[in-house]
């Protein structure tokens, strides 16, 4: 019940340096979304539980390094993302 799943805004900038065939940048992101999520169970005993999260905005950074050969470039990326959630559990079970 009440899933949500929609991107609002998002913001991506990153920059790369080239030295001789060296190429290596970094990569910054940040993105406001409405990803929301509600699983309920009920047991024998008799209670409820209700699970509840909604992510409200990531953001990420990553490191990039590559090689630059003729009009080509390979490379590779590493790096991480950070989300902020809220969550809740909810139980008729004493």
């Amino acid at each position: 019940r009440n899933n949500e799943d929609s991107a609002v805004v998002s913001l991506r900038a990153g920059y790369d340096h080239q030295i001789g065939n060296l190429v290596v940048g970094a990569l910054g992101e940040v993105a406001t979304v409405n990803l929301s999520d509600a699983m309920a169970g009920f047991s024998t005993t008799p209670a409820s539980y209700t699970f509840h999260r909604h992510v409200n905005y990531t953001a990420g950074l990553r490191a990039r390094a590559g090689y630059a050969l003729g009009d080509g470039l390979f490379y590779g990326t590493a790096g991480g993302v950070w989300a902020d959630m809220d969550h809740s559990f909810s139980t008729t079970n004493t």
